[in-house]
């Protein structure tokens, strides 16, 4: 769902997750920015409770998700200080990434 998303819009967007009222969003898009496009992704989440936004990029996650398509088990985890791990997993090989909240 995110690499479509993505697709839609604009190569400089960004991606920011927020939990509201015990959901986990992905919000593809400025979501700072009323006046823009923005696509919203519902995901499965265990988190504390906060309803910071923290914001990343876009373009890395969706290279990162891109260079890694083989792999179907993967796990994205986001703190509130401002660090995402992404996490592959095929049984065989192993690889983390990580990317660095953007502050807006």
């Amino acid at each position: 769902a995110f690499a479509s998303s993505y697709r839609t819009l604009s190569k400089d967007s960004t991606f920011t997750f927020i939990h509201e009222d015990g959901i986990g969003k992905i919000i593809v898009g400025d979501y700072h920015n009323t006046n823009s496009d923005r696509i919203k992704i519902e995901v499965d989440s265990e988190c504390s409770i906060s309803d910071t936004p923290i914001t990343f990029s876009a373009e890395h996650l969706n290279q990162i998700l891109l260079a890694n398509k083989e792999f179907f088990n993967y796990k994205l985890s986001i703190a509130f200080s401002g660090l995402a791990t992404i996490d592959f997993d095929d049984g065989i090989f192993k690889s983390t990434y990580y990317l660095i909240a953007i502050q807006k």
